[in-house]
């Protein structure tokens, strides 16, 4: 664990109250990056880096101020800076800075020492076997890059309140992207890749995406004209983040519901999805990126449902949100050491239904297959509308390649019209995991 990042908060915190603010908070952050990138035929970026970040959040009475620095030296600078800002910023009665105690470390949870070892060399040798393998499997996808890359992330928090944490993780990933060229047809762009905290896992899971990326690129050769309907969709996991769960874990945020942005506001308790869609945070004991045992103001990450078997359980609230709405944290605040916190989640997972993904696909009769989504999800309304990327028309049993389709619809009627989850899910960018979902009443048209 690197513990000077602690030893650093609690430094800034002693300098804020010497230079006379009432209440202090310092966030540390320590990250070490190895990435390799292959493009354009070539392996074009090696690079190391490391960078250290430290916030500074000050109350001077009921007046609250953030300042965040790169360099260690400078503590007791910024902390004069961020009590000159308080002292000349209006005041809110909300404002505060939380209570707590020490928290545990999550290290033998997240911290993998296997990844911590890769160096450039590794992750050279790893992408060209990436590489390799795609070529070995059809030589007729084009690579337009495949990035690799290990990031070691320590943080830490101390506050004159008593909060004092550390955590330390691991995080390897691999993304392949390109599309399939024959001829003079060209296939459809498409992605997959892996990414998480266990090496073994990660690795696994790379060569797992690997095959579905080539099995997505070559699948999206020679596209037909589709068909228009008012029916049935098929959202991949990657679809369901970008339509379904992304916006609406935006309406959920408490700073939302409090400016009047969300229409779920005044709806804790009431179904707003069907009864087979449960939403939960899985808290940090689930190999995610960013996990720890509390959030950005040290306070205690737990696993609940935001929304159980369609029912909405809770907004995502930090210490202020809970005070301006009587409520206590629930342990979402979000952000790092370069800004001040706000609600949000990171980590979310939405659970499992009892058929695989290929039986939905057999068994829905005409549907359409949304593997990316390009377009535009209003949160406010929740009316959303776009193209959709290397899409297939399901139609009894067989996948058909379309060429660029419209669909459109509403996501909190989209909710209610779920009609199917996949029990198979994938986890995305470390940090979400998700089924298929297959939605009814969603306006298709064809290009």
């Amino acid at each position: 664990m690197n513990t000077d990042i602690l030893a650093l908060c609690t430094q800034a915190v002693t300098a804020a109250r010497k230079a006379g603010a009432d209440d202090a908070e310092a966030f540390a952050t320590r990250r070490r990056t190895r990435e390799v990138v292959y493009e354009k035929n070539d392996l074009n970026l090696a690079r190391t880096d490391e960078e250290l970040a430290i916030g500074i959040r000050v109350l001077a009475g009921k007046s609250m101020a953030f300042v965040s620095t790169n360099e260690s030296a400078d503590l007791a600078e910024a902390a004069r800076q961020a009590v000159a800002i308080a002292r000349i910023s209006p005041p809110d009665d909300y404002n505060a800075l939380p209570e707590g105690a020490a928290a545990d470390p999550t290290e033998d949870d997240l911290y993998d020492p296997a990844i911590a070892r890769l160096g450039p060399e590794d992750l050279t040798r790893l992408t060209a076997e990436v590489v390799d393998g795609i070529a070995q499997k059809d030589a007729r996808v084009a690579i337009d890059q495949v990035r690799l890359s290990v990031e070691e992330v320590f943080e830490a928090i101390a506050s004159s309140r008593g909060v004092s944490g550390q955590a330390g993780t691991t995080y390897l990933s691999g993304f392949v992207m390109g599309m399939v060229k024959e001829g003079e047809e060209v296939g459809s762009f498409t992605y997959d890749g892996a990414a998480g905290n266990v090496r073994a896992a990660v690795t696994e899971e790379l060569w797992r995406g690997v095959d579905r990326f080539v099995e997505k690129a070559v699948g999206a050769l020679r596209p037909r004209k589709g068909r228009s309907f008012q029916g049935t969709v098929l959202l991949t996991p990657d679809a369901v983040g970008e339509i379904l769960v992304g916006p609406l874990l935006e309406a959920l945020g408490a700073d939302a519901v409090r400016k009047g942005r969300s229409p779920l506001a005044g709806r804790m308790g009431e179904s707003i999805a069907a009864p087979s869609f449960t939403l939960r945070d899985p808290g940090h004991r689930m190999g995610f990126f960013g996990g720890r045992t509390f959030d950005r103001e040290g306070m205690p990450i737990r696993a609940m449902d935001l929304i159980g078997q369609g029912t909405l359980r809770t907004f995502l609230y930090d210490s202020y949100e809970a005070r301006v709405a009587g409520r206590t944290s629930t342990g979402h605040a979000q952000g790092g050491a370069t800004s001040p916190p706000r609600p949000g989640s990171g980590m979310v997972e939405v659970l499992p239904g009892s058929q695989l993904a290929s039986t939905l696909e057999r068994d829905l009769g005409l549907a359409l297959l949304v593997p990316r989504f390009s377009g535009r999800v209003e949160m406010a309304t929740g009316d959303f509308s776009g193209v959709v990327k290397g899409g297939f028309l399901l139609e009894r049993g067989e996948r058909v390649p379309v060429a660029e389709t419209m669909i459109a619809g509403n996501l909190y009627e989209a909710l209610k019209h779920i009609v199917a989850l996949s029990s198979d899910r994938l986890q995305l960018f470390g940090s979400t995991r998700f089924p298929t979902i297959a939605i009814e009443g969603v306006v298709v048209t064809a290009g």
